[in-house]
């Protein structure tokens, strides 16, 4: 099986090829020259990554997550193959959600990444697709796994600040996606016939806390203190000043550490059979691993 790719060279398409057992043909996509498909299937993983302290232009994101996005499908369009594989971002339906997050979730991004992701979606979406091709938009949760680096990565130098014990209270729910499960559901999309064309959000089956999260990747015990008995407390008079101060990293990230985000991956499970292979602690801790090697 021919699969052809972009994004090989980074966190996610570097674990891809190495996990799942197909031919893969990295290819490297540019808004000037055009190029074609050679292959079965087709993985577009390339693009602009959230990151909340980067001052990328609106311009910027469209470009990456947009406009390629839609050069790459324009090209499965008139090639021979058969599946087209987009991996999008959850960050497409909703920057912040108190529900649970699932397929029927109404899209209402807040965020230029959130917004570009949605955009290439719906690019998509609105192609009426012949009879022998496919596609699938995979909406995950924030990735874990070995080198990964972005907000994960900041997560764990966070943990080992002395002021982690702060975070002790903190018994919300997020839900993040295990790259052993990113990697899993390509590799049965790519080697199955029997999953429909559509919008599969993935998630690991559990959802981990925040403190849950800091103990694991912290490399010291996580003790608690009299103060953090009133940290959920102070956090959300903190959060109050959100509103005041506009657009804030410093209050984006502490809302992200304390609230939760829960995403359902009940579609794919159903859609696959079984529940996902592999768990949010295992993914959590290979980070740890992993940097543990250096």
């Amino acid at each position: 099986m021919k699969v052809q790719l972009t994004g090989a060279t980074g966190f996610i398409g570097s674990n891809i090829t190495k996990l799942i057992k197909a031919h893969f043909i990295p290819l490297k996509i540019t808004l000037a020259e055009p190029y074609t498909i050679n292959a079965d299937i087709f993985i577009h993983l390339a693009g602009l990554a959230h990151d909340l302290d980067t001052n990328m232009s609106t311009n910027d994101y469209y470009t990456i997550n947009t406009v390629l996005t839609k050069k790459a499908f324009d090209a499965f369009l008139v090639s021979n193959a058969k599946k087209f594989i987009l991996l999008s971002s959850v960050k497409a339906v909703l920057n912040e959600s108190d529900s649970i997050i699932t397929e029927d979730t109404i899209e209402c991004p807040s965020t230029n990444y959130g917004k570009s992701k949605l955009e290439a979606d719906n690019y998509i979406l609105s192609h009426e697709l012949p009879k022998d091709k496919f596609f699938y938009i995979l909406r995950p949760a924030l990735i874990t796994g070995p080198g990964v680096k972005g907000n994960m990565l900041k997560l764990y130098n966070f943990s080992n600040q002395p002021f982690n014990c702060l975070f002790s209270s903190i018994n919300n729910q997020r839900s993040f996606c295990n790259i052993l499960n990113l990697s899993y559901v390509i590799e049965q999309i790519i080697n199955r016939n029997d999953i429909p064309s559509g919008i599969y959000l993935l998630s690991d089956n559990e959802t981990i806390s925040t403190s849950n999260i800091i103990t694991e990747l912290s490399s010291k015990k996580l003790k608690p203190s009299y103060f953090s008995n009133f940290s959920a407390f102070l956090f959300k008079i903190l959060l109050k000043f959100d509103k005041l101060v506009g657009n804030n990293v410093f209050f984006r990230s502490l809302r992200t550490l304390t609230s939760d985000y829960v995403i359902s991956n009940l579609k794919i499970t159903k859609v696959l059979g079984y529940s996902l292979p592999f768990s949010s602690l295992d993914g959590v801790r290979s980070i740890k691993n992993k940097l543990n090697d250096f």
